[in-house]
């Protein structure tokens, strides 16, 4: 073995003894999904998607392997040979549930491992942790006073704010960034490159856990010459109830080093936000859902009632109208009634008041021919529904 390859070696083992005592302070917490990489239209450009494992149809437990790889030159020269690199990040955040890396979280742990830190997140301000302390000062000025169902609200709160998993005094990543290549077979070792978003229990009780034999002497699991395949069950089928069991580390007989050759940078991958940018997504405007297929059926068929009342108002407009020019001629309705009355002339000169013989009709005709063409511009639905109601009337007044 090479003098470079027992540099590289003692290095991950000094982060693998760093990583051992982080899990030995505490619980490790759960985890509860999220996206903190580039979009997927970027990824695809890069080679890359994202690796899943899953359970099996019914929940039960299904066998699992991957290769480990080691990471890209430019960050082993960066300080970050690392097996996987911590990951803390908000989740859910918003009215859109969005998720982002946390810029104090993130960046603090950078620096404490000496580790370059992303411009984006470099002041270290984040406005979603200035919000959770905001609450945390109130819970425990309000703890003595509020009942115990407003502590409990506002504990809740501020849980759903950590940038981290396991507990507020011992702190744990809420995932590890491992690259992979999935060994269930050859058809998916051809796939090539993954990433994986490693809960934070498979990491300490697994990864760490098979990183050391009997013996308690190290093992690189991700030396791509004389690697390990690292070998776990997922039983369950959502978050509540997912278990990982059964890590083993399986020497590896072959080489990995041209996968090796297609690891990314971290810093190329992962995605920051700014303060401004995180800020943004707390107060934006909830997206729009999208609609379903029996929304817009009833979507439909409410525009469809719709246009129909808006046709039958303009068919009572109408009617009323009709009833109007009858009224107007003195046939019936009150209107002729309370018309002022006509002093009587000699019978034998005409009045004045009474049209002149044909000039009724000339009238009504004129009045249909100006409702035929207000008739211009209205559906044809308008116009039926005007024409039968015209020749009821008409009906009915041949009748009366």
């Amino acid at each position: 073995m090479t003098m470079r390859d027992n540099d590289r070696r003692r290095s991950r083992r000094e982060a693998f003894e760093d990583d051992k005592a982080a899990k030995d302070a505490g619980d490790t917490g759960f985890f509860k999904g999220s996206r903190v990489t580039i979009p997927d239209a970027d990824l695809a450009k890069l080679g890359l998607s994202e690796y899943k494992p899953l359970g099996g149809e019914k929940g039960e437990a299904m066998q699992h392997a991957v290769h480990l790889l080691p990471v890209h030159p430019d960050d082993k020269a960066a300080n970050m040979d690392v097996i996987a690199l911590p990951l803390y990040y908000h989740f859910g955040i918003g009215p859109n549930n969005e998720t982002f890396i946390c810029p104090r979280s993130m960046s603090a742990f950078l620096r404490s491992k000496q580790m370059p830190v992303p411009k984006a997140i470099q002041d270290g301000r984040c406005p979603c942790c200035d919000k959770m302390d905001t609450l945390i000062a109130a819970h425990i000025k309000n703890k003595n006073v509020d009942s115990q169902e407003a502590r409990d609200a506002r504990w809740n709160e501020i849980k759903e704010l950590h940038p981290f998993s396991g507990s507020y005094k011992a702190p744990k990543p809420k995932r590890f960034f491992a690259w992979v290549v999935d060994a269930s077979n050859e058809q998916t070792e051809d796939e090539g490159v993954k990433y994986w978003l490693m809960p934070t229990s498979v990491y300490y009780d697994g990864v760490i856990f098979v990183s050391e034999n009997d013996d308690g002497e190290f093992r690189d699991l991700v030396d791509a010459e004389n690697g390990y395949t690292f070998r776990f069950k997922r039983a369950g089928k959502g978050k509540e109830d997912t278990t990982y069991s059964e890590f083993r580390a399986k020497p590896r007989k072959y080489s990995m080093a041209d996968w090796a050759k297609d690891v990314p940078r971290f810093f190329d991958v992962l995605c920051f936000k700014t303060y401004d940018e995180i800020a943004a997504i707390m107060s934006a405007e909830p997206e729009p859902k999208p609609e379903s297929e029996s929304d817009k059926t009833e979507s439909g068929n409410d525009k469809a009632r719709s246009r129909r009342r808006e046709a039958e108002e303009v068919a009572d407009e109408a009617e009323r109208a009709f009833k109007g020019d009858k009224d107007d001629n003195g046939d019936a309705g009150e209107e002729a009634d309370e018309r002022p009355r006509q002093r009587r002339r000699p019978t034998t000169e005409p009045n004045p008041t009474t049209p002149a013989h044909g000039a009724e009709n000339t009238t009504k005709e004129a009045r249909s021919t100006a409702r035929q063409d207000s008739d211009d511009g209205v559906s044809d639905e308008v116009k039926e529904i005007r024409r039968r109601r015209r020749e009821r009337l008409a009906g009915e007044k041949d009748n009366a």
